[in-house]
């Protein structure tokens, strides 16, 4: 949404958030299908430059983010940043692979400038109040190395040297690549789990259960099964979820104990570009887009 959408669309869009129950969402800086950010963000410039080896975001784009930002604030919406999606990134990432535009900016963020970013993220947007947290980590199903948990924790001492203490999440891959990895990390105040769109309620829940009990933190549900999603690596057994894949995997992490919930539509996870996804979504009708799933999750909270 920051990337490629416009105020306008963000105010409808947070509007469309209260009114259907929910408390905020997460949006990244800057995005990740195809990643990117020497693009042009809509009305104006380019997101941001690589100077000198460091990731600059552009003022212009810095105000464009912020007026989103007064968005969600108006809609009485918080609002998680997400740094930078590490699967494409960070060093070793093999998402997206192929796409030009990602391939160009593969890689980018390192030890040798994380520090730099998220000293800039947390001057940039730190003080917003619409802004509830940051979220680190996304997808490192290739890169989920010590050498890019060294890059988060520079990051973390950016965001903090900046003077920001907003809450700092991880938001660990599957599984399948190590959940587990981030206990102890002395930065983490939550750990966010991505627990995937290839299984069942029941082995959801186990592994939310897991999480908690390993990294003895506050834990919320990060990535479930996106509403609709319809990728040809998710098995067929698990296309196109619908509203009881959607409650049923509310009701297990509820069980499993979570403090948080992060819902998916497969529409709207890349801003309605249609990407792996059967779920109808414009950025200018967001509100459309809306429907029996995601009440029924909210209810399942709400209970």
């Amino acid at each position: 949404m920051l990337g490629r959408g416009t105020p306008a669309q963000a105010d409808q869009y947070f509007s469309a958030l209260r009114q259907h129950g929910f408390t905020g969402a997460w949006a990244g800086i800057i995005h990740h299908a195809p990643a990117t950010y020497n693009s042009n963000y809509p009305g104006g410039g380019q997101i941001g430059s690589l100077i000198d080896g460091q990731l600059v975001l552009s003022d212009g784009y810095i105000a464009h983010v912020r007026a989103m930002l007064d968005a969600a604030e108006r809609h009485g919406m918080s609002v998680g940043l997400v740094a930078a999606w590490q699967n494409l990134y960070l060093p070793g990432g093999g998402a997206d692979a192929g796409n030009a535009t990602s391939d160009r900016v593969r890689g980018t963020i390192t030890t040798s400038n994380a520090y730099a970013y998220g000293r800039q993220i947390a001057t940039a947007f730190g003080d917003h109040p619409a802004v509830s947290m940051w979220v680190f980590g996304g997808d490192a199903g290739t890169n989920n190395t010590e050498a890019n948990k060294a890059v988060w924790r520079e990051m973390a001492r950016g965001v903090r040297d900046a003077g920001n203490d907003l809450a700092i999440t991880y938001h660990t891959p599957t599984s399948e690549f190590d959940q587990l990895n981030y206990a102890g990390e002395p930065w983490l105040d939550f750990i966010a789990p991505e627990t995937g769109h290839a299984q069942d309620a029941a082995t959801t829940q186990a592994e939310l259960a897991t999480v908690r009990q390993r990294y003895g933190i506050p834990t919320w549900q990060g990535e479930a099964r996106y509403h609709h999603i319809n990728f040809e690596w998710v098995p067929v057994a698990y296309r196109v979820p619908g509203t009881a894949e959607m409650r049923a995997d509310a009701v297990a992490a509820s069980d499993a104990g979570v403090s948080g919930y992060v819902y998916g539509d497969a529409g709207r996870w890349t801003w309605c570009a249609g990407f792996g996804d059967a779920s109808p979504c414009s950025p200018d009708a967001i509100a459309a887009s809306f429907g029996e799933a995601e009440a029924a999750v909210i209810d399942v909270f709400r209970r």
